[in-house]
């Protein structure tokens, strides 16, 4: 019987040039990339609301190309005493994605019966229907002799022969060829003017969207097309020295790569608008600096996409999402060789969805509240000269979302405090600059989740010498 695999394969090609004419230059850039994944296995960490996973076995194969052209030109000229920053581009994106699954799941009624005809045919197997997060945490709690006597050696469960899975299992709604051609262009300029205390920028960008969902066989959907003028506008003002305030308007437009199930048609195009305000300040000839802002971001039929475990396949809805908050970032330096930098932000994330007694459902990795705090010393004097060091600590209050989709509301992360810490020691060996340094990623050792699948790593410790010989 086959063992459980994964394999995938890249390639990637990056070629551009860069031309200077008479008063602007230009850019342009081309980009390839393939990618190819097939693996087979069985699938864990499916658990519904009850803390329940049921069997499920799947096969993924796809295959996919991107085609990146890009254009940018820049520009800079005087109108009388106000100067002017053009810069213009264009961008062709194209890409093709194959995707073909098979999968046999015991939440399926059809598909169970698959799987206890293969039980049946191999009676040999060790084979289990069902499991439960609390019969996990038990089966890590023994020795592998004691989780076997007790049946909890989930890891020894047979894998159905996977030609079994290709020949019997269905298929899912993300089969097929998937399509994206996008070509957006691009002006701005950024106008200064009133003695250099004024900074306004005025940009237009052109989106013409056309993309096809996969489809696995019969009728297939129309793709979606349509195209929008999108704008943005921002204003700094120094009013003084040390104060400047700042705003920020943008609209965004993006298309849908999904069908309605109920009328077959494409999902509508995704919009968005977004207000910023803050101000920046640089105080204390310099030893203290940052900015406070204040954010308001709407965007409609936002499609989001998530594993359902109850049915084995991704499930996606559209929503209308909305998020506001505060973001504080500061730089602290007392003296020239001691740096601080603090931030915080206070965000309100989450689907403008109808009331309901459940949950409101946030959006996917948003915490509440953030903190982060990273300093850093250098000794300059005595016999630990060259000595720095220091480090940082990132705390998020939880509940953080681990998924987008409404089914998955339940999902979350509670929060985490995760600390760092570094020394470099630099000095001269011979006539060679000689580093040596030590990092510790995560010396607390916590474990948590910052979004969906997006698992921290544990404590890690990496040492390091650098030798200059230039």
């Amino acid at each position: 019987m086959p063992e459980s695999f994964k394999d995938r394969e890249s390639d990637f090609l990056q070629l551009g040039t860069n031309m200077w004419f008479e008063g602007f230059s230009l850019q342009y850039l081309f980009t390839h990339s393939q990618q190819a994944h097939e693996g087979y296995g069985r699938i864990f960490n499916t658990f519904n609301n009850t803390g329940l996973e049921r069997t499920f076995y799947q096969y993924d194969n796809s295959r996919g190309t991107s085609n990146v052209h890009s254009v940018k030109g820049f520009k800079e000229f005087m109108t009388g005493t106000v100067r002017n920053r053009l810069s213009f581009g264009a961008r062709f994106f194209d890409n093709q994605l194959l995707r073909r699954f098979a999968r046999l799941r015991y939440a399926n009624a059809g598909e169970r019966a698959f799987i206890e005809q293969w039980a049946a045919d191999n009676p040999d197997a060790q084979l289990r229907y069902t499991i439960t997060i609390d019969e996990i945490t038990k089966a890590h709690e023994l020795s592998e002799a004691e989780a076997m006597s007790q049946g909890l050696d989930y890891w020894n469960d047979n894998l159905i022969d996977l030609d079994y899975v290709q020949a019997n299992g269905s298929a899912t709604t993300t089969d097929g060829l998937l399509t994206t051609d996008v070509f957006s262009a691009h002006i701005s300029d950024l106008i200064t003017f009133g003695d250099d205390r004024a900074h306004l920028l005025l940009g237009l960008r052109y989106n013409d969207v056309e993309e096809r969902p996969p489809f696995a066989g019969g009728q297939a959907p129309e793709p979606f097309e349509g195209d929008d003028i999108s704008e943005q506008a921002g204003f700094v003002y120094n009013f003084s020295e040390d104060f400047a305030g700042f705003a920020n308007y943008a609209t965004s437009y993006s298309g849908n790569r999904a069908v309605d199930p109920d009328t077959g048609l494409p999902r509508p195009p995704q919009t968005g608008e977004a207000y910023e305000i803050g101000v920046k300040m640089d105080l204390w000839e310099g030893k203290l600096s940052g900015s406070i802002g204040y954010f308001d971001i709407a965007k409609n039929s936002v499609l989001k996409s998530a594993f359902d475990p109850d049915f084995g396949e991704s499930r996606n809805e559209l929503t209308n999402d909305v998020s506001e908050g505060v973001e504080v970032e500061l730089f602290f330096t007392p003296i020239h060789n001691w740096q601080t930098t603090l931030a915080y932000t206070y965000m309100d994330a989450h689907a403008d969805l109808p009331p309901t007694s459940l949950p409101v459902l946030g959006l996917e990795g948003a915490a509440p509240h953030s903190y982060s705090l990273w300093t850093n010393y250098r000794i300059t004097e005595g016999p630990l000269a060259g000595l720095r060091f220091g480090g940082g600590v990132v705390i998020a209050e939880g509940p953080i979302p681990q998924s987008p989709t409404s089914p998955n509301r339940w999902i979350i992360e509670d929060g985490y405090t995760e600390y760092d810490l570094f020394a470099r020691y630099e000095t001269m060996i011979g006539n060679t600059p000689t580093s040596f340094g030590v990092n510790i990623e995560n010396a607390g050792n916590t474990f948590f989740f910052r979004t969906r699948g997006n698992a921290n790593e544990r404590r890690r410790v990496v040492f390091s010498v650098k030798l200059d010989l230039m």
